[in-house]
């Protein structure tokens, strides 16, 4: 049951990280996907938690099977976030950079608004906002995927004690 109660945790994390992810997006980002895909991985692990918490009250089997895909999850979703990650922190580096050389060019004493540092951004197919704020995010996720990994691994129960 320890496995079950570590599964809801980690999905509860899940949920958070989304919604500091959605909340903190900037105007222009798609935020409904920052809350959507934690959302869904986290209804993912519960299913695994309620396999693990109605294995452990009957079917073995059935507890043996949520626990281990849970493991194999936490996994990927480790993987995958690390990977948007790295490209939220590239794309972030690309958008600063890019607002650099916006401030650079100056454009000749004219006022320089969101608007027009937008149109230069896109002009040049760069990004026109900081997903800085994903990529922390994300990175948080990938800590909790191994951590939540690393949690069921060190609560498997010992060769001798497994039914």
């Amino acid at each position: 049951m320890k496995a079950a109660m570590v599964l809801v945790v980690y999905a509860l994390v899940l949920v958070a990280g989304g919604l500091i992810a959605y909340t903190s997006a900037p105007a222009d980002a798609n935020a409904l996907t920052a809350l959507i895909i934690p959302g869904v991985c986290a209804a993912v692990i519960g299913v695994c938690a309620l396999l693990v918490v109605v294995g452990f009250k009957g079917n073995r089997k059935l507890a043996m099977i949520g626990a281990h895909a849970a493991m194999l999850f936490t996994l990927l979703f480790a993987v995958a976030f690390g990977m948007r990650a790295k490209a939220g922190f590239d794309a972030s580096a690309e958008y600063r950079e890019g607002v650099e050389q916006f401030e650079a060019a100056g454009i000749s004493g004219a006022p320089i608004g969101d608007a027009a540092r937008k149109a230069y951004l896109e002009g040049r197919d760069l990004p026109t906002h900081d997903k800085a704020y994903l990529a922390f995010t994300l990175s948080g996720l990938v800590v909790a995927s191994v951590v939540a990994f690393g949690a069921l691994i060190v609560m498997r129960p010992k060769p001798g004690e497994r039914g």
